[in-house]
């Protein structure tokens, strides 16, 4: 998901995350072959029966504190607390407008935050999120359809 300007968002609080690097979001799908006297012979059909997903963000560290109320620092997530956390587009650098822009979001907790400063004098740190419960694809604000809704309306 290199571009189109995704970023992570921190839907709890209405802010992005301070100077990010980086984002990665990934969905783990398994599926299991089922088999049966119903099928015709020959065929094969994989049935989805469970799914994950995580989330990588990567940041520059201007310092070791909580965030202002513009933007999250990795400190705000040192915790054992489920975060609501997004993935949206946004325009470049420019302002937040979170309005509509969510491809998906979902409920995180903290896996890990490592911090690294290669240089010397830049530091950078990651934070690993695991989604818990499930992943909701849409705006946060609509009444969005789920990944495991299998309901057709």
């Amino acid at each position: 998901m290199n571009g189109y300007n995704l970023r992570a968002f921190d839907l709890d609080n209405e802010r992005r995350f301070a100077n990010e690097v980086s984002c990665e979001f990934h969905i783990s799908i398994e599926t299991e072959d089922i088999d049966n006297k119903d099928i015709p012979q020959g065929s094969v059909f994989p049935v989805m029966t469970g799914y994950s997903f995580d989330m990588t963000v990567e940041q520059h560290v201007a310092g070791f504190t909580t965030s202002n109320d513009k933007y999250s620092n990795a400190g705000d997530f040192h915790d054992n607390i489920s975060h609501t956390l997004a993935l949206e587009r946004f325009a470049g650098k420019g302002p937040i407008d979170s309005q509509g822009t969510e491809v998906c979001y979902g409920q995180f907790y903290t896996e890990s935050l490592s911090f690294k400063a290669d240089n010397k004098k830049v530091i950078t740190s990651t934070l690993k999120f695991q989604g818990t419960g499930e992943l909701h694809v849409g705006n946060y604000t609509s009444g969005a359809s789920t990944l495991s809704d299998n309901t057709e309306e």
